[in-house]
């Protein structure tokens, strides 16, 4: 009888040995998937120029970083470093003042993806431009001026009308 006992006892703690190794596995194949399958929160946002004037070629850095979640973007270069893989979409809000332009583009690594000019004669105005880009680790993007003069300036001395720079990581 003491055997039967020892070996169902035996057979009971493989089973429960088993099933233990089997849970383990499951729950790290299910963490993962989860890893894989959710998106990082990753996005930026940043305004108010280091500078108004415009040149061409000239990055825009802009010195007042409202939200930098992933570290990707600079302000001392005013360049976003992808710290993730995927979908992003990037914005720049432009604003001129009144019979000022501005030409500016969204580079990345030096190809451009989307161009805007922006001109009021009467007033103050702003434009926005938007661009969908995958980008793998390390790939950067960028504002930057695609022609200047000193008929092309940006406007910063309004309280509300900020030129602006931001994007986020969609999807991976």
């Amino acid at each position: 009888m003491e055997e039967d006992e020892r070996n169902q006892s035996s057979t009971l703690e493989k089973i429960v040995s088993d099933f233990n190794t089997t849970l383990e596995q499951t729950i790290a194949a299910f963490n993962d998937m989860k890893d894989q399958i959710a998106t990082p929160l990753v996005y930026f946002n940043a305004h108010f120029p280091q500078t108004t004037s415009l040149s061409t070629g000239k990055v825009i850095v802009d010195k007042t970083v409202e939200n930098n979640h992933g570290n990707g973007y600079s302000a001392t270069t005013g360049k976003y470093t992808a710290p993730e893989r995927g979908l992003y979409l990037f914005f720049m809000h432009t604003c001129t003042s009144s019979t000022k332009y501005s030409y500016l583009q969204i580079v990345k690594d030096g190809s451009v993806l989307i161009r805007s000019v922006q001109y009021e004669k009467e007033s103050l105005s702003c434009s926005n431009s938007q661009v969908f880009v995958q980008l793998d680790v390390g790939e950067t993007v960028w504002v930057q001026c695609s022609s200047g003069s000193s008929s092309r300036q940006l406007n910063e001395n309004s309280s509300y009308r900020w030129t602006s720079f931001g994007g986020a990581l969609i999807h991976n």
